[in-house]
């Protein structure tokens, strides 16, 4: 009877040692930040003011300026740390770039550029598919932020543009835009791969 005693003991402990090992395991795990989607990516998020097709077209000329910008400081970067060092040495030059353009073009809106964690939703692009989930971005706000967005891979140096939005084919006024492909309805599910 003290053998039934002592293993029904024994196993109560061993229980107990292995619940709360599994809830330390799990508070380790669960750190203040959610989980990076990959951690070896860094993706750039420009956003409009607006859907206006002239914001749209603001947000296009803001991109253009800042990865102009990024090219060649982002050329040596080996990891996600390192482009993250340089982006990060580069944010008040890419706040002021982003300014100038928009002031060039007569608009007044506040522009904004953070590096942060930031959550996207999942995408696939020709053979490549970026599950949902919170990804190390570059992000520039223009004005309010409420406008259809540009979303790219920066690092590592490919950038593969995702975007839904709906623009008007290029005419008479309006540039065409070097990253995308207008199809014959107007819309841009662009897959283009350009290295920056």
């Amino acid at each position: 009877m003290n053998r039934k005693l002592i293993t029904g003991w024994l196993l109560i402990a061993l229980g107990l040692v292995q619940a709360g090992g599994g809830i330390m395991l799990a508070m380790a795990a669960a750190p203040g930040e959610p989980e990076l989607a990959d951690p070896n990516l860094v993706r750039i998020h420009v956003i409009a003011h607006s859907d206006d097709e002239a914001d749209q077209a603001l947000k296009l000329d803001v991109r253009d300026a800042v990865l102009d910008r990024l090219r060649p400081a982002l050329a040596g970067a080996g990891s996600r740390e390192a482009a993250e060092e340089v982006i990060r040495s580069l944010l008040g030059e890419l706040e002021g770039a982003a300014a100038a353009v928009i002031a060039e073009q007569g608009f007044t809106y506040p522009v904004r550029a953070e590096l942060g964690s930031f959550d996207f939703p999942g995408k696939a692009y020709d053979g490549l598919y970026l599950p949902a989930g919170r990804y190390r971005a570059l992000r520039i706000l223009i004005g309010d932020a409420a406008g259809a967005n540009f979303w790219c891979l920066v690092y590592p140096s490919f950038c593969y543009t995702i975007r839904e939005v709906q623009a008007p084919a290029a005419g008479p006024g309006r540039r065409p835009d070097p990253f995308g492909v207008v199809d014959a309805g107007g819309a841009m599910p662009c897959q283009c791969v350009c290295p920056l």
